[in-house]
């Protein structure tokens, strides 16, 4: 009886662990922690890690920023804290594979497109 409550056990452990996405939007916390959280998003002029704490820190034009994030209402919403603090931006993230297209300002703002990878 005990060999055969262990799979199920298993599969049960399973069930509650959140997937990375890989193709569609990200519209919960859970999926965005498993997806992006903890590797880095870069394009021709920015690079920034995305710290599982809630934290985040690179560089955009060569300046180096630092802020923190959280997920809520289906968005990413991040807060620049340095070198200057900015006003929130909650964005929309569609992942494609390795490739993230974020929408800003609440998925009606700027369009920008980023390489997710695994910190080096």
């Amino acid at each position: 009886m005990r060999r055969a409550l262990l799979p199920l056990l298993a599969l049960g452990a399973c069930v509650n662990t959140a997937l990375p996405v890989t193709h569609g939007p990200i519209t919960t916390a859970d999926a965005f922690q498993a997806t992006v959280a903890g590797k880095t998003v870069a394009n021709a002029d920015t690079t920034v890690t995305i710290h599982r704490n809630g934290t985040l820190s690179g560089s955009t034009k060569g300046t180096e920023i630092s802020g923190v994030w959280e997920f809520r209402d289906g968005q990413w919403c991040r807060t620049i804290t340095a070198p200057a603090a900015s006003a929130e931006d909650c964005q929309l993230w569609r992942i494609d594979g390795n490739l993230v297209t974020i929408r800003r300002d609440g998925g009606k703002g700027e369009t920008l497109r980023f390489r997710v990878a695994t910190p080096g």
